[in-house]
């Protein structure tokens, strides 16, 4: 078996993320199973749910261009050179928008590899047809793979703005944008550097 992908439950992911900002709509991004991939979910009013984007790392060649554009959003095209082997995403988060045009949303998964994604909406989020779905696009605008293990949790502070990440290296990482938008490691702290400092602090309260 291939490391990192495997065909039974415990070798799956499942998670879910809610957009907290209400003017889009009810929107979620959830994944489940082995594969890689996110889907971007809408509730309309009439409580029929459809999936208005899919976010598919694989082929790296195509992650610039609208899932949307393919039945399913998954991008597939005869003759192209085999995509890598599809790994659980295991968590993912939401961004608060704070007043954005766009969605950030984080994904970590058995990879390894904490991915940022820039996802743009439809120009008529409210309209009637239900099943138009080519407007929305996507695009990977930052991608690490620091924790050389598998993701355990991404998480947002509440204004989107800094992202952290856990995984079974056994370190918290955050991430944030610089002053162009490009997304950069801003710092990172271990479980033995916690205790240590721990330590320290409960020596220096016996100390006085």
């Amino acid at each position: 078996m291939r490391p990192g992908s495997g065909s039974r439950e415990a070798d799956g992911g499942w998670c879910i993320s809610w957009c907290k900002d209400r003017y889009w709509g009810e929107l979620i991004a959830a994944a489940s199973g082995i594969n890689n991939v996110v889907k971007i979910i809408q509730l309309s009013p009439s409580r029929r749910s459809t999936v208005v984007l899919t976010l598919d790392p694989a082929p790296t060649s195509t992650s610039q261009t609208s899932s949307s554009a393919h039945e399913g959003g998954v991008s597939t095209t005869e003759g192209t050179a085999a995509t890598p082997p599809a790994f659980a995403v295991t968590t993912v988060s939401w961004a608060p928008s704070c007043g954005r045009s766009y969605h950030l949303i984080a994904t970590g998964g058995r990879d390894g590899r904490v991915r940022i994604w820039r996802v743009k909406p439809g120009e008529d989020l409210d309209g009637e047809d239900e099943e138009e779905e080519g407007n929305w696009t996507a695009s990977v605008v930052a991608d690490f793979d620091q924790h050389k293990s598998a993701i355990g949790k991404v998480e947002w502070n509440i204004t989107g703005t800094i992202l952290s990440s856990t995984g079974n290296d056994g370190r918290i990482r955050l991430w944030k944008a610089t002053s162009g938008s490009v997304w950069r490691p801003a710092g990172s702290i271990g479980v033995e550097e916690a205790e240590d400092s721990q330590r320290q602090e409960n020596k220096d309260v016996d100390m006085d």
